[in-house]
């Protein structure tokens, strides 16, 4: 969402408008434009009002990438030694129980 207060706009352009600050198309002017970023690739956006863009910089550029496959889990450290001090407890309390019934 675009949050903005009067006298700033909205444009929607391609890259060269972008760098030259070149409006094109109609503006968004409501100061909530909600943008949705379907598809993959660079979205330019910038102010029209005045010298905005090329005097005070007031553009956004976004790339939107394809999604990314989900990372693969990082075995847990702690849980491995929790795990391994387990296992060396159960071992003691065998070869005392073996010592016990011997």
């Amino acid at each position: 969402m675009f949050k903005y207060q009067p006298p700033h706009n909205l444009y929607k352009v391609d890259g060269n408008g972008f760098k030259n600050c070149v409006v094109s198309g109609e503006a968004l002017t409501s100061g909530n434009d909600i943008i949705t970023l379907g598809s993959t690739g660079k979205k330019w956006y910038i102010c029209g009002f005045g010298k905005h863009c090329s005097e005070l910089g007031q553009k956004l550029v976004i790339n939107v990438e394809a999604e990314a496959p989900a990372p693969t889990p990082i075995p847990n450290a702690a849980y491995g030694l929790a795990a391994s001090g387990y296992q060396i407890i159960v071992a003691a309390v065998a070869v005392v129980a073996g010592m016990i019934v011997a």
